[in-house]
Protein backbone atom coordinates (compact mmCIF):
# COMPACT_ATOMS: atom_id res chain seq x y z
CA UNK A 1 0.00 0.00 0.00
CA UNK A 2 1.53 3.38 -0.88
CA UNK A 3 0.08 6.90 0.65
CA UNK A 4 0.48 9.84 -1.47
CA UNK A 5 -0.48 13.64 -0.68
CA UNK A 6 -1.46 16.13 -3.26
CA UNK A 7 1.65 17.90 -1.89
CA UNK A 8 3.97 16.96 0.60
CA UNK A 9 5.35 20.58 1.73
CA UNK A 10 2.50 22.88 3.00
CA UNK A 11 2.13 26.33 4.48
CA UNK A 12 0.68 26.61 8.25
CA UNK A 13 -3.05 26.77 8.27
CA UNK A 14 -3.26 25.01 4.57
CA UNK A 15 -4.55 21.51 3.33
CA UNK A 16 -3.91 18.55 0.89
CA UNK A 17 -5.31 15.77 0.03
CA UNK A 18 -4.57 11.78 1.33
CA UNK A 19 -5.10 8.96 -1.11
CA UNK A 20 -3.50 5.03 -1.75
CA UNK A 21 -2.81 3.34 -4.46
CA UNK A 22 -2.29 -0.36 -3.94
CA UNK A 23 -3.64 -2.43 -1.59
CA UNK A 24 -5.83 -5.67 -2.24
CA UNK A 25 -9.52 -6.30 -1.48
CA UNK A 26 -12.22 -4.26 0.10
CA UNK A 27 -11.17 -2.66 3.20
CA UNK A 28 -11.51 1.01 3.97
CA UNK A 29 -8.79 3.32 4.23
CA UNK A 30 -8.00 5.33 7.29
CA UNK A 31 -5.51 8.22 7.77
CA UNK A 32 -3.82 9.12 11.11
CA UNK A 33 -1.21 11.50 11.94
CA UNK A 34 1.79 10.34 14.37
CA UNK A 35 1.85 14.36 15.72
CA UNK A 36 -0.54 17.59 16.36
CA UNK A 37 1.35 19.42 13.53
CA UNK A 38 -0.95 17.65 10.96
CA UNK A 39 -4.57 17.34 11.90
CA UNK A 40 -7.10 14.56 9.01
CA UNK A 41 -10.29 14.50 8.77
CA UNK A 42 -11.68 11.81 6.02
CA UNK A 43 -8.75 12.53 3.34
CA UNK A 44 -8.09 16.12 4.23
CA UNK A 45 -4.88 17.25 6.22
CA UNK A 46 -4.68 20.16 7.85
CA UNK A 47 -1.14 21.73 8.23
CA UNK A 48 -2.04 22.85 12.18
CA UNK A 49 1.76 23.59 13.26
CA UNK A 50 5.19 24.30 11.74
CA UNK A 51 7.35 21.11 11.12
CA UNK A 52 6.46 18.12 9.92
CA UNK A 53 4.49 14.69 10.73
CA UNK A 54 4.06 11.02 9.10
CA UNK A 55 0.94 10.30 7.89
CA UNK A 56 -0.39 6.57 8.35
CA UNK A 57 -2.62 5.10 5.74
CA UNK A 58 -4.35 1.41 6.87
CA UNK A 59 -6.05 -0.26 4.62
CA UNK A 60 -8.51 -2.95 7.11
CA UNK A 61 -8.32 -6.05 6.30
CA UNK A 62 -11.73 -7.96 4.50
CA UNK A 63 -13.15 -11.57 4.71
CA UNK A 64 -10.02 -12.42 2.20
CA UNK A 65 -6.76 -10.00 2.97
CA UNK A 66 -5.15 -8.90 6.19
CA UNK A 67 -5.09 -4.90 6.83
CA UNK A 68 -2.12 -3.36 5.82
CA UNK A 69 -0.30 0.31 5.97
CA UNK A 70 2.06 2.65 4.00
CA UNK A 71 3.08 6.29 5.10
CA UNK A 72 4.22 9.09 3.80
CA UNK A 73 6.02 11.87 5.14
CA UNK A 74 4.42 15.84 5.38
CA UNK A 75 6.76 19.40 5.83
CA UNK A 76 4.69 22.44 7.45
CA UNK A 77 6.79 25.33 6.80
CA UNK A 78 5.85 28.74 7.79
CA UNK A 79 3.17 30.84 6.28
CA UNK A 80 3.14 33.72 4.84
CA UNK A 81 1.14 36.39 6.80
CA UNK A 82 -1.39 38.78 5.35
CA UNK A 83 -0.51 41.96 3.87
CA UNK A 84 1.13 44.30 6.25
CA UNK A 85 0.32 47.87 5.84
CA UNK A 86 2.80 50.76 7.26
CA UNK A 87 1.08 54.44 8.25
CA UNK A 88 1.98 57.53 9.81
CA UNK A 89 -0.62 59.88 11.71
CA UNK A 90 1.41 62.49 9.61
CA UNK A 91 3.06 61.67 6.30
CA UNK A 92 3.66 65.38 5.84
CA UNK A 93 6.09 66.80 8.71
CA UNK A 94 7.75 70.17 9.67
CA UNK A 95 10.89 69.71 10.85
CA UNK A 96 11.44 68.68 14.60
CA UNK A 97 7.98 67.75 14.62
CA UNK A 98 6.55 64.24 15.80
CA UNK A 99 4.06 61.44 14.24
CA UNK A 100 2.97 58.38 15.32
CA UNK A 101 3.81 54.64 13.38
CA UNK A 102 1.21 52.36 13.49
CA UNK A 103 0.72 48.72 11.18
CA UNK A 104 -2.28 47.49 9.90
CA UNK A 105 -2.87 44.10 8.66
CA UNK A 106 -0.17 41.21 8.86
CA UNK A 107 -0.83 38.16 10.81
CA UNK A 108 0.01 36.27 13.73
CA UNK A 109 2.38 37.43 16.70
CA UNK A 110 5.32 38.92 15.60
CA UNK A 111 6.31 42.20 17.23
CA UNK A 112 6.45 45.17 15.14
CA UNK A 113 9.42 47.13 14.90
CA UNK A 114 10.01 50.48 12.87
CA UNK A 115 13.15 51.74 10.50
CA UNK A 116 14.29 55.14 8.45
CA UNK A 117 16.19 54.31 5.69
CA UNK A 118 17.74 57.54 6.55
CA UNK A 119 19.10 60.54 9.31
CA UNK A 120 16.13 62.61 7.73
CA UNK A 121 13.94 60.87 10.63
CA UNK A 122 14.64 59.49 13.68
CA UNK A 123 12.71 56.54 15.68
CA UNK A 124 12.05 55.42 19.30
CA UNK A 125 9.49 53.33 19.76
CA UNK A 126 6.39 54.30 17.48
CA UNK A 127 7.27 57.72 17.73
CA UNK A 128 8.77 58.96 14.37
CA UNK A 129 10.80 62.40 14.73
CA UNK A 130 11.38 64.95 11.86
CA UNK A 131 15.40 64.98 12.35
CA UNK A 132 16.27 67.09 9.33
CA UNK A 133 14.21 68.67 5.54
CA UNK A 134 13.78 66.02 3.02
CA UNK A 135 12.00 62.83 3.27
CA UNK A 136 12.37 59.10 4.52
CA UNK A 137 11.04 55.99 3.85
CA UNK A 138 10.05 54.02 7.20
CA UNK A 139 9.73 50.19 7.04
CA UNK A 140 7.66 48.45 9.77
CA UNK A 141 8.44 44.70 10.12
CA UNK A 142 6.38 42.12 11.21
CA UNK A 143 8.66 39.24 12.83
CA UNK A 144 8.12 35.76 12.53
CA UNK A 145 6.56 33.61 15.14
CA UNK A 146 5.71 29.99 15.18
CA UNK A 147 3.45 29.99 12.78
CA UNK A 148 3.68 32.81 10.06
CA UNK A 149 7.11 34.18 8.45
CA UNK A 150 8.31 38.05 8.65
CA UNK A 151 6.71 40.61 6.75
CA UNK A 152 7.11 44.36 5.58
CA UNK A 153 5.40 47.27 4.62
CA UNK A 154 6.80 50.71 3.96
CA UNK A 155 5.60 54.68 4.32
CA UNK A 156 7.00 57.52 2.84
CA UNK A 157 7.97 60.78 5.34
CA UNK A 158 8.38 64.29 4.14
CA UNK A 159 9.84 66.58 6.21
CA UNK A 160 9.56 70.49 5.23
CA UNK A 161 10.67 73.47 6.75
CA UNK A 162 9.59 74.48 10.51
CA UNK A 163 8.12 78.03 10.64
CA UNK A 164 10.09 80.36 12.70
CA UNK A 165 9.42 81.43 16.10
CA UNK A 166 8.04 85.17 16.01
CA UNK A 167 10.29 87.66 14.51
CA UNK A 168 10.25 91.00 16.86
CA UNK A 169 12.04 93.89 14.64
CA UNK A 170 12.90 96.96 17.27
CA UNK A 171 14.69 100.43 17.03
CA UNK A 172 16.80 102.31 19.45
CA UNK A 173 14.76 104.95 19.27
CA UNK A 174 11.36 105.01 17.01
CA UNK A 175 11.08 108.61 16.62
CA UNK A 176 13.55 110.65 15.27
CA UNK A 177 14.80 114.52 13.96
CA UNK A 178 15.23 114.16 10.19
CA UNK A 179 18.91 113.37 9.38
CA UNK A 180 19.15 111.43 12.59
CA UNK A 181 19.99 108.19 12.86
CA UNK A 182 19.22 105.09 14.88
CA UNK A 183 20.36 100.75 15.20
CA UNK A 184 17.99 98.22 13.84
CA UNK A 185 17.84 94.72 15.93
CA UNK A 186 15.73 91.85 16.20
CA UNK A 187 14.61 89.28 19.09
CA UNK A 188 13.65 85.83 18.38
CA UNK A 189 13.63 84.06 15.13
CA UNK A 190 14.80 80.53 15.34
CA UNK A 191 17.77 78.93 12.95
CA UNK A 192 21.12 80.77 11.46
CA UNK A 193 19.36 82.17 9.20
CA UNK A 194 20.65 86.21 8.19
CA UNK A 195 18.54 89.04 9.34
CA UNK A 196 18.08 92.12 6.60
CA UNK A 197 16.28 95.50 6.87
CA UNK A 198 14.04 97.58 4.43
CA UNK A 199 12.38 100.30 4.55
CA UNK A 200 8.46 100.86 2.82
CA UNK A 201 9.72 104.38 1.35
CA UNK A 202 12.43 106.58 1.37
CA UNK A 203 11.73 108.63 4.44
CA UNK A 204 14.14 105.86 5.57
CA UNK A 205 17.39 104.84 4.17
CA UNK A 206 18.99 101.71 5.92
CA UNK A 207 22.63 100.69 5.62
CA UNK A 208 23.36 97.28 7.70
CA UNK A 209 21.50 97.99 10.77
CA UNK A 210 21.77 101.74 11.01
CA UNK A 211 18.71 103.51 9.66
CA UNK A 212 19.03 107.29 8.56
CA UNK A 213 15.99 109.30 8.54
CA UNK A 214 15.85 110.80 5.36
CA UNK A 215 12.52 112.55 5.03
CA UNK A 216 10.18 114.12 7.42
CA UNK A 217 7.12 112.00 7.69
CA UNK A 218 7.33 107.85 8.96
CA UNK A 219 8.44 104.54 7.80
CA UNK A 220 7.58 100.82 8.31
CA UNK A 221 11.00 98.66 8.17
CA UNK A 222 10.83 95.37 7.63
CA UNK A 223 13.38 92.76 8.75
CA UNK A 224 13.72 89.70 7.29
CA UNK A 225 15.21 86.54 8.52
CA UNK A 226 16.12 83.97 6.05
CA UNK A 227 15.30 80.59 5.44
CA UNK A 228 18.21 77.81 6.68
CA UNK A 229 18.45 74.54 6.11
CA UNK A 230 15.48 73.86 8.77
CA UNK A 231 13.51 76.74 9.20
CA UNK A 232 11.39 78.48 6.32
CA UNK A 233 11.72 83.04 6.16
CA UNK A 234 10.08 85.02 8.39
CA UNK A 235 9.45 89.02 8.86
CA UNK A 236 8.70 91.28 12.01
CA UNK A 237 8.29 94.64 11.33
CA UNK A 238 8.61 98.60 13.30
CA UNK A 239 7.49 101.87 12.87
CA UNK A 240 9.48 104.79 12.52
CA UNK A 241 8.13 108.34 13.17
CA UNK A 242 10.37 111.32 11.56
CA UNK A 243 10.19 114.87 13.11
CA UNK A 244 11.68 118.08 11.59
CA UNK A 245 15.10 118.84 13.11
CA UNK A 246 15.89 121.99 14.99
CA UNK A 247 17.88 124.67 13.15
CA UNK A 248 21.00 126.13 14.62
CA UNK A 249 20.63 128.78 16.05
CA UNK A 250 19.49 131.96 13.84
CA UNK A 251 21.49 135.41 13.73
CA UNK A 252 19.66 138.42 12.81
CA UNK A 253 21.81 141.72 11.69
CA UNK A 254 22.20 144.93 10.02
CA UNK A 255 24.69 147.00 8.11
CA UNK A 256 23.97 149.67 10.77
CA UNK A 257 22.12 149.85 14.13
CA UNK A 258 22.04 153.55 14.67
CA UNK A 259 20.82 155.47 11.96
CA UNK A 260 19.33 159.07 10.91
CA UNK A 261 16.06 160.13 9.81
CA UNK A 262 15.42 158.73 6.52
CA UNK A 263 18.57 156.67 6.36
CA UNK A 264 19.09 153.08 5.30
CA UNK A 265 20.45 150.24 6.15
CA UNK A 266 20.38 146.59 4.72
CA UNK A 267 19.31 143.35 7.10
CA UNK A 268 21.07 139.98 6.68
CA UNK A 269 20.97 136.85 8.84
CA UNK A 270 23.80 134.06 9.43
CA UNK A 271 22.98 130.64 10.85
CA UNK A 272 19.84 128.84 10.80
Amino acid sequence: LTAAAVSTSIVFGATTTLSTTGGSGSGAVTYASNNGNCTIVGTTLTAAAVGSCIVTATKAADTQYASTTGTVGITVTLAAQAALTANAGLTTLAFNATTTLSTTGGSGSGVVSYASNNGNCTIVGTTLTAAAVGSCIVTASKAADTQYASTTGTVGIAVTLAPQAALTAAAASTTLVFSATTTLSTTGGSGSGAVTYASNNANCTIVGTTLTAAAVGSCIVTATKAADTQYASTTGTVGIMINAASQTALTAAATSTILVFGATTTLSTTGG
